[in-house]
């Protein structure tokens, strides 16, 4: 199945010269669109880019705005010309309403990290004719000069300047972890037949046994070569329609895993030989190599086989998510008084973990809580049995939303959440921001954020005891669970924990060392808790111990010497 391409809507406007304006930007953004598309770069499935605008493609005489609204909807990015063309009773410049229409529709569709704005500052700079309130708080477009009049020398240099700078912003959003997470299909409710038994198809050609090998196997010792006898199939024989699903997501991951087996093999068929006229057993020496010693090149052969079947198994783990997500149907029942192995709820949990992390690009947080900080995610598996939610016994719990009894506090709620919020709110140059944010999602998710520090005067470091760090996540996350617990929400959870903005953040400890953690965003491993009884501090070992080491701590967590 083929690449479903990527499209970039275009919001043009026609109240300035072509050759400055809407034929200008297209001219930019095609040739943008055709050097993303060439770059070997980029990630395969990103490469098929394309323009749309308007009803362009669409037959018929369809209604104008569903169709452009629609458009907006699926295009995995929006571009608007919000150069002024029109002025305003107060003599200040304002760009073309359809524009400021289409692109308010797209702020809300999209969400602001698939919003690319432009603007040719001949026609008025937002420093002297500042662009509509809404817009004014968010990252300004990107700007070119190029007045009507302009020589060919200065309008040609103008449209390369854009097109470089299109470029660049198409391959941000393209790139965006947050953007790819939400490109993703939701999953079909009911799987299709064919692709219900090719996974398991897959399944049993590829063992958890082979699995295993390629995993600890170094291709510089001697094997018995049927064990790759299933990938030797698979590259073979596995072609044409009847080894293609029809779910997307899994055709891809399916391609990619099939697509490594057949980098191996092809090498494997290359390199590997059969060992002292022996034909079960293979390794990668030449008769040379035995008289005179392993040479160079078979050294480099040796690591280029490790390194391919260690992709391939990155290859099978990836293809094995996605089916677990996508086709949530077992192939054989468990026998009768034999419960399943794994709960499917916790692959279940770790989507609903994965969607409350996507609210932030969707514009589904209440408020904004101002970085550094750490957030908690908390997911019963109760909840995704989906049960009836009581508000009235939300409402009780949600005494327990704010970190503690001194704090003031703003509560609301809207048609799938419940939350609360420190205030007073912390004015910026952008929107006012919180110390920390508590919500409750509905089927029964919860999340916290809290600021966990803050730089004095112009410090280059954000300097943070990590200890009473550790013990205000452990505190939080057995609120939490307290709080589920008294909406109705008991037995197992899945914990989530993460953090925003802490590139330079330093966590301190009784002795010196550590460095800044560079890197905006730091996800710890999740953790599956089946008793909330047992004190979580020892369970999230792992978690904090990777904390430390992020922050340039190789020991990693001191609370557990």
């Amino acid at each position: 199945m083929p690449h479903m391409p990527h499209h970039i809507f275009y919001s043009w406007q026609s109240d300035t010269d072509n050759r400055i304006g809407r034929g200008f930007i297209q001219w930019a953004l095609d040739r943008a669109i055709r050097a993303v598309n060439a770059d070997a770069d980029v990630d395969p499935a990103d490469r098929d880019v394309r323009a749309d605008r308007d009803t362009a493609g669409v037959p018929g005489m369809p209604p104008l705005a569903d169709t452009i609204f629609d458009k907006i909807d699926r295009s995995v990015a929006f571009l608007s010309d919000l150069t002024h063309v029109a002025t305003r009773a107060n003599g200040e410049r304002s760009p073309n309403p359809n524009v400021l229409l289409e692109h308010g529709w797209a702020l809300k569709s999209k969400g602001w990290r698939s919003l690319i704005g432009v603007m040719n500052t001949a026609m008025g700079h937002p420093d002297e004719h500042p662009l509509p309130f809404d817009l004014r708080h968010f990252k300004r477009p990107i700007f070119y000069h190029c007045p009507a009049d302009a020589p060919d020398e200065e309008r040609q240099a103008a449209r390369l300047g854009l097109q470089r700078d299109l470029e660049g912003a198409l391959r941000a959003i393209l790139d965006d972890e947050v953007l790819r997470a939400a490109r993703v299909p939701p999953p079909p409710a009911e799987p299709h037949p064919h692709d219900v038994a090719l996974l398991q198809r897959y399944r049993a050609q590829l063992p958890e046994t082979l699995r295993q090998f390629l995993r600890e196997h170094s291709f510089g010792t001697p094997y018995l070569r049927r064990k790759l006898d299933p990938l030797d199939e698979m590259n073979i024989t596995w072609a044409g329609a009847e080894f293609d699903f029809e779910d997307p997501v899994l055709q891809e991951t399916a391609k990619a895993l099939r697509g490594a087996n057949t980098s191996l093999m092809s090498l494997v068929y290359e390199r590997i030989h059969v060992m002292d006229r022996n034909p079960e057993m293979g390794w990668p020496k030449t008769d040379y190599d035995v008289t005179h010693g392993i040479q160079k090149a078979t050294l480099g052969a040796i690591e280029d086989l490790n390194g391919r079947a260690e992709a391939l198994c990155n290859a099978i783990d990836a293809f094995e998510r996605a089916g677990r997500a996508r086709i949530r149907v077992a192939a054989e029942p468990p026998p009768a008084g034999q419960a399943p192995a794994i709960d499917p709820r916790w692959e279940a949990a770790r989507i609903a973990v994965t969607d409350l992390a996507a609210d932030r690009m969707r514009g589904g947080l209440p408020q904004i809580v101002q970085l550094p900080s750490v957030v908690l995610r908390v997911v019963p598996l109760a909840a995704m049995d989906r049960p009836r939610i009581d508000p009235k016994a939300v409402l009780f719990a949600a005494r327990r939303f704010p970190p503690n009894t001194q704090v003031k506090v703003e509560s609301d709620s809207d048609e799938r959440q419940w939350w609360s919020f420190g205030i007073p709110l912390i004015p910026t140059a952008n929107n006012p921001e919180t110390r920390w944010l508590t919500r409750f999602v509905r089927p029964g998710l919860l999340e916290f954020e809290m600021t966990i520090g803050g730089r004095i005067d112009d410090d280059p470091e954000i300097v943070i005891d990590g200890r009473e760090l550790e013990g205000g996540i452990v505190e939080h996350l057995e609120r939490l669970a307290g709080i589920a617990s008294t909406i109705g929400l008991k037995g197992p959870v899945l914990i989530g924990i993460a953090f925003r903005g802490v590139e330079d953040v330093i966590l301190q400890r009784a002795r010196p060392g550590g460095r800044k953690m560079h890197k905006p965003e730091l996800f710890l491993p999740e953790l599956q808790v089946e008793d909330l009884g047992t004190p979580l501090h020892d369970l999230l070992r792992e978690q904090f111990d990777i904390l430390w080491q992020a922050a340039g701590w190789p020991d990693g967590s001191p609370s557990f010497d």
